[in-house]
């Protein structure tokens, strides 16, 4: 009777089917073929594949200047956002609450970090409207008026700060990944007084620098409106002397003007300095059509020389000045 075993025990010849080879066949009679090995990375589960794209795109979100690229930095926030929301049509809140909350403080840190190097930046890479061009010249284009922006000093502040508002108000308008944790965003702006402090008081600095660079150029427009150039001369050279020095100024103003840089940045507005160099160049006197350009430069030596001292009877005088070198008279 020993040779009565099961057909499908040891004995009869079967080997004992093993546990992987029981996962990789099907039971006998389905005729289905064994089963193929699968990609690890497709049986992870949803949420999973999401968590580890949220670690990338926040990873390239820190990266991502939120001053200077703030459409850029929107833009993968946004994506961020779409991955959360599509996976939270598939799960419940409860199971969803702690793994946004998780993903929302580290977006906290992400854009605090962007946040507070903006705020030490702001002066010089705030990004200005790109219709508001700042230009010095003349005020309604008449020389009477003076010196002066246009647009006014007064509407260029009133642009800076709005601007300037748009940045600082960005935690208050931060609501998170789903809006569920807002509250977590709102304490940003109060962590970061000190800095804020510091965003208004270079400000304010900003627009004391612009108001120097108008007191800089200020004395270009006295020369612009100066008007009939003999008159001038008349009232204001008294003497020989005076008159050679005052030549002398207005001469090296004029090759100062031919300087004049096309426009001046001032941190983060640039103002074009192309109305006064257009100005400079067609009123600071040239002394063409002038008497004084006849006679550009005469020694103020030969005039007190004891020569003019008496009345001189022949040209020897002259001459004998001419040789000496202290007449420099020169005809245009």
């Amino acid at each position: 009777m020993a040779d009565a075993a099961p057909a499908d025990g040891p004995a009869g010849g079967r080997p004992p089917a093993g546990p992987a080879t029981g996962h990789r066949r099907r039971r006998a009679g389905t005729g289905a073929p064994s089963r193929v090995s699968v990609d690890p990375g497709a049986r992870r589960p949803r949420r999973r594949r999401v968590h580890d794209a949220l670690g990338r795109s926040l990873a390239a979100l820190m990266d991502v200047d939120l001053l200077k690229a703030r459409s850029t930095w929107k833009q993968l926030w946004q994506d961020m956002q779409r991955q959360v929301g599509a996976l939270a049509e598939r799960y419940p809140p409860d199971r969803m609450r702690r793994w946004v909350e998780h993903w929302d403080r580290q977006v906290y840190k992400a854009l605090e970090a962007a946040y507070c190097t903006g705020l030490e930046t702001l002066d010089e890479s705030l990004s200005l409207p790109e219709s508001l061009r700042v230009e010095l010249g003349f005020a309604g284009g008449t020389e009477a008026r003076g010196l002066a922006f246009t647009p006014s000093l007064e509407e260029l502040r009133s642009v800076y700060y709005r601007e300037l508002k748009k940045f600082v108000s960005v935690p208050q308008a931060f609501r998170g990944l789903t809006g569920a944790n807002a509250a977590i965003y709102d304490a940003m702006a109060a962590r970061n007084t000190p800095s804020l402090v510091r965003v208004y008081v270079k400000a304010e600095l900003l627009f004391a620098k612009l108001a120097a660079l108008l007191e800089q150029h200020e004395p270009w427009a006295r020369l612009v409106a100066c008007g009939d150039l003999d008159g001038l001369v008349e009232r204001c050279c008294g003497s020989p002397r005076a008159y050679e020095a005052h030549f002398r100024a207005l001469r090296a103003k004029r090759r100062d003007a031919e300087r004049l840089p096309d426009s001046a940045k001032v941190d983060c507005v640039r103002v074009s300095l192309a109305p006064l160099r257009a100005a400079q160049e067609s009123e600071i006197p040239n002394f063409k059509g002038s008497d004084l350009g006849h006679f550009p430069l005469v020694s103020a030596d030969f005039w007190t020389s004891d020569h003019l001292s008496g009345r001189s009877r022949s040209v020897d005088v002259f001459s004998g000045t001419r040789a000496r070198g202290t007449l420099t008279l020169k005809r245009r």
